[in-house]
Parts: structure tokens; sequence; C-alpha cells
């Protein structure tokens, strides 16, 4: 199942939800990377060659020794299974692997995956993902050393079976790159001073995303399980994200409103759209305590008598500072919060 197109959601009851303001039309920005038409792949080889053409950062690796990277996440570990056949008459398309060393949140590795995806769909490759630096803030679960894993299906076996690409891994048939010069996006909509994010690059983003990321199984029926027990209950739920944690040098805009002007904008929205809830994201745990007390309670004790559902994210204890960035929280379980919590908001029913 792929995850479904980010954007202003309403959940319905027992889990419904309605999309609104959905955003169409052309792509036609030329600065959101306009996809051109993608070259036939058959020439691999020549493909392969041209490697230097990617950012003039790429290795190509052209025999079976293990390349530079590998040590930390075996050519075995970047598929999700090792087959014990090969599918006979296929061919890989040139491979990509990139090597995550972006020690920061999930949502700048993810535009970066993104941004990767979007080369490699440009240049006819196909492209491996490896979350598994010892660089990274977020660590695997146990068992499993690319975090990538833990939540997606790799882009490279939406496109070619796995064990085509990992015969061609084998061979040393691909390139490989830890750079993080594409961000797709930019950081938009992330960064104050980057500017909004325009409606074609959204819309371009999640054409994206539907083309190359998809949930394992595992994950997304652990996801249908939370969405059954969190945004249930007969309820027409409201998703409201509040991010603050270290954002004030790079969203100053985040912190200007105080707990009343957050509180009258939820009442005023769910009044608007006949919410009965609120599903209350944000890392600030201060000010979750504070607006789930008051959207809980009664009108004739000063609140909005509201449900409130919140996940059981873990949240850094000191004031100012990004989770991602507090190292005595569990190294997966900030990774899983982010994601379970934002798949929750983004795809909370069938609507």
């Amino acid at each position: 199942p792929h995850p479904r197109r980010p954007g202003a959601r309403v959940f319905g009851r027992d889990g419904g939800m309605r999309s609104l303001g959905r955003i169409s039309g052309k792509m036609s920005d030329p600065s959101c990377g306009q996809h051109p038409d993608t070259p036939d792949g058959d020439d691999a080889q020549e493909l392969l060659n041209d490697a230097d053409s990617f950012d003039g950062e790429l290795s190509s690796v052209a025999s079976p020794a293990l390349p530079p990277f590998a040590a930390a996440c075996p050519l075995e570990d970047l598929l999700l299974t090792v087959p014990r056949g090969l599918t006979q008459n296929v061919v890989a398309p040139p491979i990509l692997v990139w090597r995550c060393k972006h020690s920061h949140g999930l949502f700048s590795m993810f535009s970066l995956a993104l941004g990767h995806a979007l080369t490699c769909e440009q240049k006819g490759w196909a492209l491996i993902v490896d979350w598994s630096g010892d660089e990274l803030l977020y660590k695997g679960p146990p068992g499993e050393p690319n975090l990538w894993h833990a939540f997606f299906q790799q882009p490279a076996a939406l496109v070619c079976p796995p064990s085509v690409l990992l015969q061609a891994l084998r061979q040393g048939r691909f390139m490989e790159t830890d750079k993080n010069e594409v961000a797709f996006g930019g950081y938009r909509g992330a960064i104050q001073g980057f500017g909004s994010i325009p409606p074609a690059q959204a819309a371009q983003g999640r054409a994206l995303v539907r083309r190359h990321v998809a949930l394992r199984e595992a994950f997304a029926q652990r996801l249908q399980g939370m969405i059954s027990t969190l945004l249930g209950g007969g309820h027409q739920w409201l998703a409201v994200h509040i991010r603050r944690g270290d954002k004030a040098t790079e969203a100053a805009a985040n912190f200007l409103l105080g707990d009343e002007d957050l509180l009258l904008r939820i009442v005023v929205q769910c009044a608007a759209w006949r919410c009965t809830g609120v599903f209350l994201c944000t890392d600030d745990p201060g000010l979750k305590t504070r607006l789930r007390s008051r959207l809980e309670a009664s009108p004739e004790s000063g609140g909005a008598g509201l449900a409130v559902s919140l996940y059981p994210s873990a949240l850094s204890s000191l004031a100012g500072q990004g989770t991602h960035f507090d190292k005595s929280l569990d190294c997966y379980k900030k990774a899983e919060d982010v994601m379970v919590e934002t798949l929750l908001m983004a795809r909370g029913g069938p609507g």
C-alpha cells in the first residue's frame, strides 16, 4: 500500500477521512524539476560509464569487490528479501545506492531520498536507499540496520524484481554516493526563509511519492491497527500538528501563537468542518498537556468539549531541543514516532 497524499485532511467517523483542498493541475513550474522523457534504459553499460554526470560525485563500481561503504550494510541487506532463484531474461537498470550520512531530522532525510528518486527517474536509474550510517541520528530496529526498511520497500524493487537487483549488486553493476545535494522541495515549508510550498511542487511531490514510496506490509498493518484504535469512537477527527522544539531558529512563526490562539483556531476549525475530535500532535510536551486539558474540558468549565486523541510519542524534556537531537531517547522509537504520527494524520481512512 502506498502512503496517501499529504495535505489538509479530516478524519471521518470510525477513522473515515475526507480530503480538503486537494491540489490538481499540470506540473509546469520549471523550478519544481520538470520530469523529462526517461531514457529507455536498455543500454545500461553506457549509463553506468556516464556516472560522473550525476553531480560529478558518483563512483562506478565495476567488479564484485565490496564497495567502500558496504561494511556498514552488506549488499544483501540493501534488499528486503534474498531470493532463492534469479528471474530470467530481465536486465536490471543502472542502480544508484545512496548511503545517507545526513545527521539531521527525518524530514530532511526523506526530502533527500525523494530528490535522489527524482534524479534516478529522470536518468532511467533504479534507486536503493541505505539509512544505516553511523552518523545518522536514527537507527533501525533490532535486526534491521537499514532504517528505510523499517517502513518502506526499496524504490528499485518497485520497478525491478529483487532477485535481478541482487544479482546486479553482487556483480558490482551499480553506482553509489553519500552526497546530500539533491533535496526535493529545497526545504520549502520547513525553513521559514525559504518560503511556502508552491502548488505545482506539492502536486509533483505527491506524484513522486506514489511512484517511488511504498510501505512495508507489516508496518502498514500496524498502522491500520493504530488508526482503528486512535481515530475511531464514531468521531470526525481534525488532525493538528504544532511543531516547536528547535524550530525557533528555522521557523520563528511557529512560536507566534500562544495557547489561547491555538485553542481558538482549533475550535473554530472543528466547528467549520463539523469535527468532534482532535488528533493532537506536537513535539512540545507541555503544550500538548495544556491543550488537551482545555480541549477536553466541558464548555461550562471554559473548555471545548472535544474528544482528544494522542499518539504516545517519545519527546525531549529539554526546552528548545529537537527530539531527534536528544541522545537520551531511543534512536529507533523517535524515528518510528515521526512516521506513525505523520501517516496517521495523512491516511486515517479510505477517503
